[in-house]
């Protein structure tokens, strides 16, 4: 329960409606009081700029209540109800708000550096330009939540749900966003170098320009996700099922797709060099004017994908299925990597159409021609 002096004190305080100039005023002068307000019910009140932090505020109630500016440092804000509050410019570093309702609450350019959200439920909150290194928002309800330009440095956003959730321009560089539920979310030029998205659900999430270098993506769900011009250069994404995805122009090099699902994925003009992209497949995809340059292609499904233009050279297409696929144009041959290696007759002669091909020797092209006249015709 609640301190009534301190109660009454930071109630008198609200009604001279001057930011709580009164109840500072006491704090001042009464530095070791340990300020309890636990469960009192302060919702719809003004509180802008009071000084509460290192108080225990456990289960408040502060709905719609107005906080703009107020210091909550170190404040215990575990199971309090902010819903709708005003948080903009609030210092919130290091409180705990475990468990704390902040549905549609505002707080736009809070302080929140190592603060605990750990299961809170703050759908549609807004925390645009926000300072939240470190924060702990594991297992939190972020649905539709509003992060844009915000600094996200080493968040923790472990089996979060932030479906729909907008990221926009964010820091989130060495992030946790293992097991995140992410459907459907928006990640406009955010920056995601070295985090950690291991078994993160992105269907559907649009990442344009965003920067994922060495992240990993392990075992991800990134079908009907769009990855237009991404950087995903080093990253692991083993085993990810990418179905149906938009990646064109996308950096993957030097990435590790080992067994990764691309099928019907839009990829057209991505750059795959030097990527392992051994047993994937991409049966359907689209990859015009891709770049598989020195990339490990062993015993990837390429049957009846669009490969026209694309560039082969040095790539280990060993064991590799193109049936019906369309080579038209595409190159095997490069100055920097050479030709493509372990590439057979019988490869070739399955795939849909070779005409305008480059890079193939004579001799290869001989016996194709005998084996399989159709296709050079």
């Amino acid at each position: 329960m609640a301190n009534q002096k301190h109660l009454e004190i930071l109630k008198s305080s609200i009604a001279q409606n001057n930011r709580c100039r009164a109840w500072n005023q006491w704090r001042e002068e009464n530095p070791y009081e340990k300020i309890a307000l636990q469960e009192a019910n302060l919702s719809q009140m003004d509180l802008q700029g009071a000084n509460l932090q290192e108080s225990n505020l456990e289960g408040i109630q502060l709905q719609g209540a107005n906080l703009h500016k107020a210091s909550l440092f170190k404040s215990l804000l575990n199971k309090a109800d902010l819903s709708e509050a005003n948080l903009t410019g609030a210092r919130l570093s290091t409180a705990s708000l475990r468990g704390a309702v902040l549905r549609g609450a505002k707080l736009n350019q809070a302080s929140l550096r190592e603060s605990d959200f750990s299961a809170s439920k703050m759908s549609g909150a807004d925390f645009s330009e926000c300072r939240m290194i470190k924060a702990n928002l594991c297992r939190a309800t972020l649905s539709v939540a509003i992060f844009k330009n915000a600094d996200l440095t080493q968040a923790n956003f472990n089996v979060a749900d932030i479906s729909s959730a907008n990221f926009e321009g964010a820091n989130l560089m060495q992030a946790n966003l293992c097991a995140a539920d992410a459907r459907g979310s928006e990640w406009l030029n955010a920056n995601l170098q070295g985090a950690n998205l291991q078994g993160i659900n992105l269907q559907g999430a649009k990442l344009h320009s965003a920067n994922l270098q060495g992240v990993n993506l392990e075992r991800s769900n990134l079908q009907k996700a769009s990855f237009y011009l991404a950087n995903l250069s080093g990253a692991n994404l083993k085993a990810v099922k990418a179905q149906w995805g938009k990646f064109p122009e996308t950096n993957f090099r030097e990435a590790s797709l080992h067994e990764s699902q691309f099928q019907e994925a839009k990829c057209q003009g991505a750059n795959f060099q030097k990527a392992c992209l051994s047993k994937c497949y991409f049966q359907k995809a689209l990859l015009a004017k891709v770049d598989f340059r020195g990339a490990i292609m062993q015993d990837i499904n390429l049957q009846d994908a669009d490969l026209k233009s694309a560039h082969l050279g040095g790539a280990d297409l060993r064991g590799a299925n193109m049936i019906l696929a369309d080579l038209s144009s595409a190159s095997f041959y490069s100055d920097s990597f050479g030709e493509a290696k372990h590439l057979t007759v019988d490869q070739l002669c399955q795939v849909r159409c070779i005409q305008k091909i480059q890079g193939i020797p004579e001799d290869i092209l001989r016996q194709i021609t005998k084996k399989s006249p159709r296709l050079v015709t």
